[in-house]
């Protein structure tokens, strides 16, 4: 029997799946531009990093009856046609990619010869979409033949800026990459960072995921706090005040002779002069993390390290920052109970975060522990290649701790240590095992 590789996805509450070889990448869908004119299915072009494409209601598309209701979260999943053209499927969720049997080949559609194939997992069908044969079908173009017509886009002349004032000086950043807005009264908490480096003077804590902070070398209010997120990386930037939206021409944007490396250019506005901030200045770059986590093995002995406290049920325990992606609430994720997908009794359910589904487990039967609530937290470890997710029923803070002040133990199980914190013994978690579990 035949075997694929298949991404599963929900549409309007029902599973269907893409064949993985059609894939470019997945990510959650944040905001777009509305376009008419093309086909009821395009609803309109998304950004993703460098990438613009047509965003397609996937469910519309394949019925021509229903569309997906975009009063909810949805994840996109990026597709690439023989001409390398993107194209962005919107679909309600993602649960996970899987290989599967082929069960049978149909013809549905066969007038228009578009093959739909059923994939057998575990007794049930599911239905492959093929979209590149739907979207030729119905004509749907190519981003960079037609859709600048749309937008009435001349050259890329215009682009829209983000513009904010600290102390009396103005700046702009380009509103594509900027993620979020938030007012800082009683959202954030600054976290006490024992490392500085020269590009970030501090971190915040935004809705539990630590986020660091660009140094604009002056001294602000911190009324505002701007999100940036660019080629996978967010920082912010502490603000007096958010000003407006500006559209900046292009051709009147001139290099700034400078000795700052994080305003790139100067734009002159209504008689201001503008610092254009350089996103990529501030955006960590394999080299850089590299390079960093480099100066962190050579200085560790020196340095205190840093840990993230959490509970589970009733007991704290300790996990070694460097490994921490981020802390999510449960109901901020898109998840899916392991009940449905057959997992071991270690997995609570399947997370989708940045793109990725990661399997998301409990340690309360390893530590015989109280159950914990699944509305509460999770942290997400590991790397890109290896990421896991504990359930935790809170997460408290960050401690950095003396060396002489942390146990290692040559253990072969997950709790490898301890930390003392003043006269409290804090049991240490090691991340690596954690990944480890199945």
């Amino acid at each position: 029997m035949q075997v694929e590789s298949v991404l599963e996805f929900c549409l309007d509450q029902d599973i269907y799946c893409f064949n993985t070889k059609h894939i470019q990448y997945v990510f959650d869908l944040d905001r777009y531009e509305s376009i008419t004119g093309i086909d009821e299915s395009v609803i309109g072009i998304v950004r993703y990093n460098d990438d613009m494409m047509l965003l397609i209601d996937t469910l519309y598309l394949y019925t021509t009856e229903k569309k997906l209701d975009l009063s909810t979260q949805k994840s996109v999943v990026v597709i690439q046609d023989e001409d390398g053209s993107l194209y962005g499927m919107l679909v309600d969720e993602i649960i996970k990619i899987e290989d599967v049997e082929v069960a049978q080949v149909s013809l549905n559609l066969s007038s228009e010869e578009i093959i739909i194939n059923h994939y057998k997992e575990n007794d049930k069908l599911i239905n492959e979409i093929v979209p590149l044969p739907l979207l030729h079908v119905k004509k749907i173009p190519a981003f960079s033949n037609n859709v600048e017509s749309f937008l009435n886009v001349e050259n890329n002349d215009k682009e829209d800026f983000l513009l904010f004032k600290i102390q009396e000086k103005i700046f702009a950043i380009e509103a594509l990459h900027v993620k979020e807005v938030i007012l800082k009264e009683g959202k954030i908490f600054q976290l006490d960072i024992q490392s500085k480096q020269s590009r970030f003077n501090g971190a915040l804590s935004i809705r539990d995921e630590v986020i660091r902070v660009a140094n604009m070398e002056l001294e602000s209010q911190k009324e505002d706090v701007i999100v940036i997120e660019y080629k996978g990386d967010k920082f912010c930037i502490d603000v007096d005040e958010v000003l407006d939206i500006e559209e900046f021409d292009y051709h009147k944007i001139e290099p700034l002779l400078s000795q700052s490396n994080y305003i790139k250019a100067f734009y002159n506005f209504h008689s201001k002069v503008v610092g254009i901030v350089d996103v990529e200045y501030f955006s960590m770059k394999k080299d850089d993390r590299k390079k960093q986590k480099e100066q962190y093995k050579e200085q560790k002995s020196k340095k205190k390290e840093g840990f993230l406290i959490f509970e589970i049920g009733q007991k704290r325990f300790a996990l070694d920052i460097e490994y921490v992606r981020q802390v999510i609430y449960t109901q901020d994720i898109s998840k899916t109970k392991s009940s449905l997908i057959g997992l071991n009794s270690l997995t609570a359910f399947i997370a989708t975060w940045n793109h990725y589904a990661v399997d998301v487990i409990k340690l309360d039967n390893i530590f015989d522990i109280k159950t914990v609530d699944t509305d509460s937290q999770v942290v997400i470890i590991g790397d890109d290649t290896h990421l896991k997710g504990i359930l935790v029923d809170n997460v408290e803070e960050i401690l950095y701790i003396q060396k002489d002040h942390i146990s290692i133990a040559q253990s072969e199980k997950i709790i490898d240590g301890a930390i003392l914190d003043g006269d409290k013994v804090i049991p240490k978690i090691n991340p690596q095992k954690v990944i480890e579990l199945s």
